[in-house]
């Protein structure tokens, strides 16, 4: 077991993520059917199959780091969780999946298109406190794993912009499960629906494996990015309430084509980064 583990790693590690999480999302799906997820909380059976289909990554990278290196495997994989000094404009960017969006409103509203004025509230209000416990969702269940195990080892055998394309592949369609449960997800009912997904994890992996690389693979960086993506509606939304449903449903295209371009940009940074002698 300990030869493979070394020999193929990132193989097990994907192997029993998607194990893991198949056996807790689809038997949830089996035992709940199609139930909203916010009926789902209801349950405790739920709750427990939710969070361990949604911990399977970092439970596939705690286990195989065991495994493989035992204690100064795993000390190694959390030393990765404390590392939180990184440059300031590391944490600043980490909220582009919320900037981005606010900048296209911003515009739109300049230009005098239909967003509406923004409203500003109360300071408490800048970030809804049921938007801070979603760093108990994706960024505690699964940066440790994406970022933390499975980044490094694939930037150790390919280029960045493929690791970015495995990384994000792997992260799109490990939600296949989870997309049978409404309220979770986006709605994903067609294939432009996934493939439209996918660019966005694709996107997100390759940002962040420029941002992991100004502060040597710090998983809070990576936390802290994928919480502004899942929080991101729940602050921007509020601030321009009166926006017509039009401006959100093309906000939404414009915002990923702006990361696309940034990932691109940062991509490019690394590779002439690492062509200099």
């Amino acid at each position: 077991m300990q030869r493979l583990l070394t020999r193929r790693p990132i193989l097990a590690y994907v192997s029993c993520c998607y194990a893991l999480t198949l056996l807790a999302w689809g038997g949830l799906l089996h035992w709940r059917g199609r139930e909203p997820i916010d009926a789902l909380f209801e349950h405790p059976g739920s709750i427990l199959l939710i969070y361990l289909g949604a911990g399977a990554p970092v439970l596939a990278a705690l286990t195989l780091s065991a495994l493989a290196g035992g204690r100064a495997g795993l000390l190694h994989l959390m030393d990765r969780w404390r590392r939180w000094r990184a440059p300031l404009w590391v944490w600043i960017a980490t909220l582009l999946p919320i900037a981005l969006p606010m900048l296209l409103l911003v515009l739109v509203f300049l230009a005098g298109g239909p967003s509406g004025a923004p409203v500003w509230p109360g300071w408490g209000a800048v970030v809804p406190p049921a938007s801070l416990l979603l760093i108990l969702g994706g960024p505690l269940c699964e940066e440790l794993g994406w970022r933390g195990y499975l980044q490094p080892r694939l930037l150790g055998r390919v280029r960045p912009w493929q690791t970015a394309l495995l990384i994000g592949t792997i992260w799109c369609f490990w939600h296949v499960p989870l997309s049978f449960t409404p309220g979770t997800t986006p709605p994903l009912a067609t294939a432009s629906d996934w493939a439209i997904y996918w660019l966005g994890m694709v996107s997100s992996s390759a940002l962040l494996i420029g941002l992991l690389s100004a502060c040597r693979g710090s998983v809070p960086v990576a936390m802290a990015y994928h919480w502004a993506g899942n929080a991101s509606d729940q602050i921007v939304r509020p601030l321009w309430p009166n926006a017509d449903p039009q401006v959100w449903a093309t906000l939404a295209p414009l915002e990923l084509a702006l990361r696309t371009i940034l990932a691109v940009a940062m991509l490019a940074c690394l590779a002439r980064t690492a062509a200099r002698p």
